[in-house]
């Protein structure tokens, strides 16, 4: 077993065993999944998983790279997201403080989706999409898709030790499936990093808002959002199949 492989394994491992203690130990305190104090509470848990992620990484400096917030970076409209997603939010705490209806658990929320739009982000998407480094063979791109999208997916399993029943964590895992598709194709062709961790966290973050009373925004910002993501996504699969065409005719297969 390479040494790389020996890393993912490690970090993957490790992420999976610190989720189902954090749960255990929310759990064993009366905060289950679908408790809102578990919006707070989850903090540290995540704070924790946030900085393994940020370890695991290879390149640190580059996951910042605020060009990421331009359209040059990678021809799509990917760069509008944290914007989107910073007006989201925004918009929201405006709503709650019109309707009376603020709260410090929605800032407790803010924090909660960006620290789980980042620490899964980072580790399931910019750490293993980037284990075979520069110009991966299509078998090793292949590999690291699916793995990417298998351990994002299996990570919500941990779920169990938040009081969720098997059958729960296993379909909210594979409700993700999707959302790891799309997010490890466009890092695949855009490494647009941040576009992702605000995406990740504008989904949650309207979860979190739904769980705590009725907000208008996130859901109307929501919608701009998912356009910006499937056009994105269009592109992304466009740009891809364009690679890989001038890739085969620039390193064409061999004569039988």
């Amino acid at each position: 077993m390479s040494n790389i492989t020996l890393k993912a394994a490690g970090f993957i491992v490790a992420y999976y065993v610190l989720s189902a203690i954090g749960f255990a130990t929310l759990h064993a305190f009366g905060i289950t999944y679908i408790d809102d104090r578990i919006i707070w509470a989850a903090l540290p848990m995540m704070l924790i998983l946030a900085a393994l992620a940020y370890y695991a990484q290879s390149n640190r400096t580059e996951m910042f790279n605020l060009r990421q917030l331009r359209f040059t970076w990678d021809h799509t409209p990917l760069f509008l997201v944290p914007f989107l997603t910073v007006a989201t939010v925004i918009a929201a705490l405006i709503e709650s403080i019109v309707h009376g209806s603020f709260s410090i658990l929605l800032i407790a929320a803010v924090l909660l989706a960006l620290l789980i739009g980042f620490a899964e982000e980072a580790m399931f998407r910019r750490f293993i999409l980037e284990l075979p480094g520069e110009n991966p063979s299509i078998a090793q791109s292949v590999g690291i898709f699916f793995l990417s999208v298998i351990t994002f997916a299996g990570v919500h399993m941990m779920n169990v030790f938040s009081d969720m029943s098997l059958y729960e964590a296993f379909q909210q895992s594979l409700y993700t499936i999707n959302f790891g598709v799309i997010s490890a194709l466009l890092y695949m062709v855009t490494k647009n990093f941040l576009a992702l961790v605000f995406w990740h966290m504008a989904t949650d973050f309207g979860l979190f808002t739904s769980q705590l009373g009725i907000f208008q925004s996130p859901a109307l910002i929501g919608q701009v959002i998912d356009i910006v993501m499937w056009v994105s996504t269009g592109l992304s699969v466009v740009y891809g199949g364009l690679r890989l065409y001038r890739r085969f005719r620039l390193n064409p297969a061999p004569a039988a």
